[in-house]
């Protein structure tokens, strides 16, 4: 039996582009709108609340480094 520590997982490099396909499914399938429309809204403060209070908003948190 292989101990956790003793594990590497393999690492895969995603292109921005690809990255950002993945950040734009998600913002899609979570909060219906584009991953370009969520940025832009982002940017300009709108989504300055608890992350909990809008639906999907957590969950797109989560892959935003994916955008950027």
């Amino acid at each position: 039996m292989t101990n956790a520590i003793d594990y590497v997982a393999p690492v895969e490099e995603v292109s921005d582009q690809d990255a950002f396909e993945v950040f734009d499914g998600i913002v899609r399938h979570e909060m219906n709108l584009t991953g370009e429309v969520f940025l832009e809204r982002y940017d300009h403060g709108g989504y300055d609340v608890d992350p909990d209070s809008v639906p999907g908003l957590a969950a797109v948190l989560t892959v935003l480094p994916f955008a950027r």
